[in-house]
């Protein structure tokens, strides 16, 4: 019996977001961090059991906010079965603020697609 092994991770790069409502590239990043477990195959490739814990965050200078709405994952194969962590995060720019859970002021959707490849 393989052992499983637990591990976090965050994916970072330079998004635009809603680069009109101030801010660039060059100031902000997006986040997307998570939890997986994996263990090792017959062969002793790693490969994902779970993913868990998806969160996500603009980080940088910005005068809108990030909220997620939801957040999914599946593992795909890119040389063996569940060796790739595809997740999808959904939500929305924010230029104003929340109260009780509603957006008040100008919101824009936006998806965010990130990956983890074990080898």
């Amino acid at each position: 019996m393989k052992a499983t092994y637990n591990d976090s991770h965050q994916n970072t790069w330079w998004c635009s977001g809603n680069a009109g409502w101030g801010g660039t590239a060059v100031t902000i990043t997006c986040n997307v961090s998570y939890d997986y477990s994996y263990t090792f195959n017959s062969n002793d490739d790693p490969y994902f059991t779970s993913l868990s814990n998806i969160k996500s965050q603009l980080d940088g200078i910005h005068l809108y906010t990030w909220v997620q709405n939801n957040a999914s994952y599946n593992f795909t194969k890119t040389n063996y079965n569940n060796d790739t962590a595809k997740i999808k995060v959904l939500g929305y720019y924010l230029l104003g603020i929340e109260w009780n859970g509603v957006p008040i002021g100008a919101t824009m959707s936006d998806e965010w697609n990130c990956s983890l490849r074990l080898y």
